[in-house]
């Protein structure tokens, strides 16, 4: 059995289209695998989506401003400048539309396709006193990675494995030796590639 290792980063991946093969995959998965993602995940997730939320309405009152003070001015050369901030305004509106409900159908797809790792003390305590990423900025990608780690270290035998698109923090050196050493052997930034490795190996001949 092939233990496969997922992130806050395939949710969101999946809600904006950033990662076409995902969906299908976690809704036919290889039944020689094992989908895990850190419980913690559907809370950072909420929290990606909130600023979305955010992003939309400063972005929106931006455009409203701008509208507004164009509207002020007489001159007839702003006009079509006016419809052009008007229409961006509804497409900026249909946009983060079909976003909440991909983010939705995406939070769902996982959380009934993936196997949630619960928190265990030790890696709340190792993200606050022993943290691998350094930047305190950092702080819930570390809390995501030591979950992951301690699960890893639970199963020594099992063949291992990272999907994460978060190749900004998963993929530097110190996390990737990190995982190296517990047995993760791989770490895959999209789906589309770990697909074509799954479709070259033998996983019961990974060493």
């Amino acid at each position: 059995m092939l233990i496969i290792y997922v992130e806050t980063n395939l949710i969101m991946a999946i809600a904006k289209g950033q990662d076409e093969a995902a969906p299908e995959f976690l809704i036919n998965p290889p039944s020689d695998i094992c989908l895990m993602i850190p419980s913690i995940c559907y809370m950072e997730a909420i929290v990606a989506f909130q600023n979305e939320q955010k992003r939309r309405k400063t972005f929106q009152q931006n455009i409203n401003n701008e509208i507004s003070e164009s509207k002020r001015n007489l001159s007839s050369s702003l006009g079509s400048l006016v419809n052009d901030l008007e229409k961006a305004r509804l497409a900026c509106d249909q946009l983060f539309n079909e976003f909440e409900g991909q983010f939705l159908d995406a939070i769902t797809l996982v959380r009934t396709k993936v196997t949630s790792i619960d928190l265990p003390l030790n890696s709340l305590t190792a993200t606050l006193t022993d943290p691998i990423l350094k930047e305190e900025k950092q702080l819930r990608d570390n809390l995501i990675l030591q979950c992951i780690l301690d699960h890893a270290q639970r199963h020594p035998t099992q063949i291992k494995v990272l999907l994460s698109g978060n190749y900004k923090e998963f993929g530097k050196v110190e996390v990737q030796d990190s995982l190296k050493q517990l047995g993760i052997i791989k770490y895959f930034t999209n789906t589309k590639n770990l697909l074509g490795w799954l479709g070259n190996k033998n996983i019961s001949d990974v060493e």
